[in-house]
């Protein structure tokens, strides 16, 4: 009974508030059937529908209802579907499949009435809608139609682009059912493994033998064990009556596969916990039914005359009927198929239910009006009608969860350019439904994004935010305090005055190091947000020596003595002045700045050096401390490991690493190169150095993935670890498909790393990135140097601070010693005040994921001056736009912020506002 899972289980897995639109209920009439022009009989359609976004010209969202009217209704309010209908001005309209929920076409659901419950029959209903809209008003009759939906809908709403590409313009097809399988034995196998990657080899042995337990009950007849262990329903005949173990096997199956269905990867956590903390494992599965399955479903029915009487009843307020059970039952029988039988291999299961059962249960509902061949004919006759597979179709975007049983029942792969396929890890049904604001996940919102962009292409009507930002250059001098030299450049900035209203502030980004931030940050951040609500001038800078800002011809090492804080901290202040002239009506405008790790310092360091021209500061995720040997960051980085992924992920991730340097210790250079895409090198892992350079990436990519995926991270590196043939090979896997290939290959040759790092040209590669610039900077101002010399962490010794000083002094030409080199970073924190800069009006904010948050104040350090940390993020989280934020502790640190920009903005000195959380901080 798949509706009642889904049905309860999607209830169960949203505690969300839910929105409440504007769409109307209304009813349409439609032909009972279609095809038979002698059959004048009529019914009401119900469907939603939602003008209030509507703009004259915009496309129509077709909504396609199916089995789960529930869910359909749920979505009307809550979707990313709704969301993108409003972006594109779109008339919203959800339909009601015939025969589920209230859209009754017969007074009954006999199988009589059911013959008029064809997937044709369903396509009909549809067109007949989408042209009564087009028809309504002169502005719809040419709207583009764009039809969404999940599961049977998604199936459906492809089937209709295919119909009537007339009518249907493009198709988001989410976890759609387009295969019609009379056995879908895959089920079984699929569940298997996903428990086997997600959940861990341990838990699915548990599951395994949870069931071997289970069978060993039911041999024996223990009926009282399995049923006050597993809700069963009572019946006098107990598990000796006909079909028992075909009931009670299938849906205990059913349960776990649509569990983590509809519950994604939390639900594994549950399942694998319950069957480990238990006595025996039938005992934790007994845990896991009775607290978080059957409490909400009622009792599992196992008495086979029961159960047929159950789907047997015909009228519209039986249960089996107003659930759609009875409905969903006979659609298999004749259409769909897709019973989830015991048939497959790889499963813990057991053979109890295979596709006879079903083909019995099929040939009883329906009063032995088909035999098993004609079953199979129909099932199979509507994939040579609809083209199972490989429909005939453009412009549909087909998403999946890999979590979900039923993936294999959908496209999966490319079926032409614009017929297009993606898969989600790590969850299971129709998760990209959910709106943006409440995802995070990287992975699941990239999928989100791409359902914008293609909607977009197929509507062709290009909008969304975006910035309307003006390219400037700024005349600076080369030396600020240097009065005999008067070579000056052009320093590239960015300006938005199309929401600025004269009184109102100046917004001013600091850009840094990661150039690129900078200019992603105009059109889409946080920072944006407060600039516009505040009727700001917003402006953002470039750093000198980044990006498109080249204050000399070249890069050498007589450029670079012109790359210092001290100075690109002036040319922020000429570019202030510069704007505060530029107008009357800005000359006495406050000015805000923020900025993120090394721009959040700066930002800092401008408030404390020129509090006259800086009035408020928002500080995220800032690296403020300089020093050489950051041995912290690796300590760090275990922490949040073992706090957040746990101590089995920490142990696989030491394990992974140990055999890394086996590996390297025995000269296997093939295995780590090919294992960890290292770039190709004649002298193998036996050149100077190769070690230092190896361990120390791949340390750097693993803390800095979960300082910028947040703990989104921990799922990826954490389920690659434990489903790797080995910890190394699962590391392996993980460099391979999740780090690496964006990033090309690690460099281990120390030669090739010294000839990257010393070409001087602007479009050197190392050069283009920064990456010449930043270890410059690090060897005379910041270190920061991630060594290997901190306690308690799995990354082994290979990568000390004598390392790092010997790249300085070779990048340097010998130029520093390394207590120059040290004596400069400590200047740092003298000249700026390390942890305790002297400033008011300033908000640290920091994620407590992020390796580098002891680099920043986390604690105030005076009533203006103050501090907030996030749990479960990491760096710099919250510059994300509040639309995207789902999480409670992320909108309030936004949300105090906005009050603190406020205070500094009308030079109040009353309260700072607090978090309506207290502030967690766990180191």
């Amino acid at each position: 009974m798949l509706s009642d899972y889904l049905g309860v289980f999607f209830l169960l897995g949203v505690s969300l508030s839910v929105v409440q639109g504007q769409a109307e209920l209304r009813n349409f009439t439609q032909p009972l059937d279609h095809f038979d022009p002698n059959n004048t009989a009529t019914w009401e359609q119900r469907y939603w529908i939602d003008e209030s976004f509507y703009v004259p010209g915009g496309p129509i969202f077709l909504l396609v209802g199916d089995m789960l009217p529930f869910m359909t209704e749920f979505r009307v309010n809550f979707s990313h579907f709704r969301d993108l209908a409003e972006e594109n001005n779109a008339i919203f309209v959800a339909t009601e499949h015939r025969f589920y929920g209230e859209s009754r076409p017969t007074p009954d659901a006999s199988l009589e009435s059911l013959q008029f419950l064809r997937t044709d029959q369903s396509l009909e209903d549809l067109v007949n809608i989408i042209e009564f809209l087009r028809n309504s008003t002169e502005d719809l009759a040419n709207a583009k139609v764009i039809a969404a939906g999940s599961g049977q809908g998604a199936g459906q709403a492809v089937w209709l682009r295919q119909a009537r590409p007339d009518l249907v313009d493009g198709v988001w097809a989410s976890s759609g059912w387009l295969l019609a399988a009379p056995d879908f034995y895959q089920f079984g196998t699929n569940v298997a493994a996903s428990v086997r990657i997600y959940g861990g080899l341990i838990c699915y042995d548990n599951m395994a033998a949870a069931f071997e337990e289970m069978e060993n009950l039911f041999v024996n007849g223990e009926y009282e064990t399995l049923r006050d262990g597993l809700m069963l329903c009572d019946t006098e005949l107990g598990i000796e009556s006909e079909y028992a173990g075909n009931l009670l096997f299938g849906q205990m199956a059913t349960a776990i596969g649509s569990t983590i269905q509809v519950l994604h990867s939390g639900a594994l956590v549950n399942l694998c916990n319950d069957l480990a903390n238990a006595t025996t494992p039938f005992e934790g599965l007994s845990n896991w039914v009775q607290f978080r399955v059957y409490p909400e479903l009622g009792c599992m029915m196992i008495d086979y005359r029961q159960f047929l009487e159950f789907l047997s009843a015909d009228q519209w307020d039986d249960p089996a009927v107003e659930f759609g059970t009875r409905q969903q039952m006979y659609q298999s029988c004749t259409t769909y198929g897709g019973y989830r039988t015991s048939s497959g291999p790889d499963h813990p299961f057991g053979d109890r239910f295979p596709i006879d059962f079903f083909f019995t249960l099929c040939q009883d509902l329906l009063n032995g009006t088909m035999t098993q061949e004609e079953i199979v004919n129909a099932i199979e006759s509507t994939n040579e009608i609809y083209g199972g597979l490989t429909p005939n179709v453009t412009n549909v975007y087909f998403t999946n969860g890999n979590l979900d049983p039923e993936r294999t029942i959908n496209v999966q792969e490319d079926l032409n350019e614009s017929a297009v396929a993606d898969s989600i890890s790590y969850f299971g049904f129709a998760a990209d439904w959910f709106p943006m604001n409440v995802t995070v996940y990287e992975g699941l919102r990239s999928v989100q994004n791409r359902v914008r962009t293609l909607i977009t292409e197929w509507i062709i009507t290009f909008g969304g935010v975006c910035g309307e930002f003006e390219v400037r250059n700024f005349t600076q001098w080369l030396d600020h305090f240097d009065a005999n030299n008067t070579a000056t450049w052009e320093q590239r900035y960015w300006i938005d005055d199309s929401h600025y209203v004269p009184g109102s502030p100046i917004f001013l980004l600091v850009g840094d190091m990661t150039f690129f931030f900078t200019e992603f940050r105009l059109n889409e951040s946080f920072f944006l947000e407060l600039a516009q609500e505040f009727n700001g001038l917003m402006v953002a800078t470039e750093h000198r020596f980044y990006g498109e800002s080249r204050p000399t011809p070249d890069v050498s090492l007589e450029s670079l003595q012109f790359l210092r804080t001290d100075l690109a901290l002036a040319d922020y202040v000429e570019i202030i002045k510069e704007i505060r002239e530029s107008r009357e009506d800005l000359r006495e405008a406050k000015v805000i700045a923020a900025g993120s790790g090394h721009g959040a310092a700066l930002a800092i360091w401008l408030r404390q050096s020129y509090p006259e021209v800086v009035d408020g500061v928002w500080s995220s995720s800032a690296r403020m401390y300089t020093m050489a040997d950051f041995d912290a960051f690796g300590t760090n980085t275990a922490i949040s490991i073992r706090i957040y992924g746990g101590m089995t992920c920490y142990y696989n991730l030491a394990a992974a690493f140990s055999e890394m340097e086996n590996l390297f210790a025995n000269g296997e250079y093939e295995v780590l190169r090919d294992g960890l895409q290292l770039c190709d090198t004649e002298r193998g892992i036996e050149g100077d150095y190769a070690g230092n350079l190896l361990f120390a990436q791949v340390a750097a990519a693993v803390g800095t993935s979960i300082q910028a995926f947040h703990s989104v991270a921990f799922t990826n590196l954490c389920g690659d670890l434990a489903n790797g043939t080995t910890y190394f090979q699962g590391l392996a896997d993980w460099v391979t498909n999740r780090v690496f290939p964006e990033m090309g290959c690690i460099m281990i040759d120390y030669e090739q790393f010294l000839e990257f790092l010393r070409v001087d040209d602007w479009e050197a590669d190392s050069v283009v990135w920064g990456t010449r610039q930043m270890m410059y900077q690090a060897c005379t101002e910041f270190g920061w140097y991630r060594t290997s010399s901190g306690p308690d962490h799995p990354f082994g010794d290979r990568f000390p601070i004598d390392f790092f000083f010997t790249q300085c002094n070779d990048l340097l030409n010998a130029t520093m010693t390394p207590e120059e080199i040290t004596q400069n970073i400590a200047r740092t924190n003298d000249i700026y005040g390390g942890l305790r800069p002297n400033v008011t009006n300033v908000y640290f904010t920091n994620g407590n994921l992020d390796p580098e948050r002891t680099l920043s104040v986390q604690e105030d350090l005076n009533e203006s001056a103050v501090a907030d940390n996030v749990s479960y993020f990491g760096f710099a989280a919250d510059w994300i736009p509040s639309e995207f934020v789902g999480y409670d502790g992320l909108a309030n640190v936004q949300e105090r912020l906005k009050h603190l920009v406020a205070q500094w903005i009308n030079d109040n000195d009353g309260e700072v506002p607090t978090t309506t959380e207290s502030p967690e901080t766990l180191y």
